[in-house]
């Protein structure tokens, strides 16, 4: 047998060898991936991933359904129901309690007879919140949507590996507000992670290198950049009207209206009667202040809400 020929085998025997161990190790751990890389947001939560975890008070399964929500599996409506559709990021999905802790479950149980149905995604932004209502969220048939939206909010990032862009890009066209969102550019080798959990877990790995070595933001003048923000804001709330729903925007984080460009423009539009806003940054930061016990109701896992937190 030729040099050549023992290489290209050993090489080939190698890889198989990683694939086997790699599928057997998902098999084992019960883990099934919660990211996955997605040709339109950049990321989705991955449909049926499941993650065991542990907090403060033990063990938890973070499981997602067949369409990568944290949530039950039928989109329809099932009955008479009043149906509430809830859009957000990391807080939204509860990476850090317990199912029957997150808020969007204690409001169900909380309003008889309204179906809640969360839709959150982990780092999902106004830009790809708003191309989720487009493409998903008229299927629940809502009869209210609600748009979470925390204080590291800014659909401007852009984030960047070198295996390509890993999340659609919000871009001004002229001055006025008007924009494009572009789709991200993923590595050639992407479409052959659906066959081999190696290249999924490799691609995974680089992805979340994104928060270490490749955020960047575009140059935006901060006139262009508000007036963008007001209309995707404004543009959102009119597709969930436009889909017979009523809409309502809910900010929560430590950042002020000063600190924070996107709260400070739907403070802005809420007092202009443009969209409904419910503001807790008064709840989470003041109030918290003046609490006995300032520290066991918001933050718990970086900066994510307790199982006390969701239920206020």
């Amino acid at each position: 047998m030729s040099i050549i020929r023992r290489i290209v085998l050993g090489t080939l025997t190698a890889l198989l060898t990683v694939e086997i161990l790699t599928r057997f190790s998902i098999w084992w751990f019960g883990i099934a991936p919660l990211v996955t890389v997605d040709s339109r947001y950049g990321w989705h939560m991955a449909p049926n991933g499941r993650l065991p975890l542990w907090n403060e008070e033990g063990p938890y399964l973070l499981e997602l359904n067949e369409r990568g929500f944290r949530d039950r599996s039928d989109p329809g409506r099932l009955s008479d129901s009043a149906k509430v559709v809830i859009l957000g990021g990391s807080n939204t999905v509860g990476v850090s309690v317990p199912l029957e802790c997150l808020f969007s479950e204690v409001l169900e149980q909380m309003l008889p007879g309204t179906d809640v149905r969360n839709l959150g995604c982990i780092l999902y932004d106004l830009d790809q919140q708003y191309l989720l209502l487009e493409r998903e969220v008229a299927g629940y048939r809502p009869d209210v949507v609600i748009q979470c939206i925390s204080s590291d909010s800014d659909p401007f990032i852009f984030l960047e590996s070198r295996t390509g862009m890993i999340r659609c890009r919000v871009i001004p066209k002229g001055s006025t507000g008007d924009f494009v969102i572009h789709p991200p550019r993923l590595p050639w080798w992407q479409p052959l992670t659906e066959y081999s959990a190696t290249l999924h877990a490799l691609q995974l790995v680089l992805f979340r290198r994104w928060d270490e070595e490749s955020t960047a933001s575009p140059d935006v003048p901060l006139e262009v950049r508000s007036a963008v923000l007001s209309n995707l804001i404004r543009k959102s709330r009119q597709r969930a009207l436009d889909m017979g729903a009523d809409h309502l925007f809910v900010y929560f984080g430590t950042a002020s209206p000063e600190q924070n460009l996107t709260e400070k423009i739907l403070v802005q539009m809420a007092s202009a009667g443009e969209i409904k806003l419910f503001d807790l940054h008064q709840r989470f930061v003041v109030d918290r202040d003046a609490s006995d016990a300032p520290d066991i109701w918001l933050e718990k896992d970086q900066g994510h809400l307790s199982e006390y937190g969701h239920f206020v």
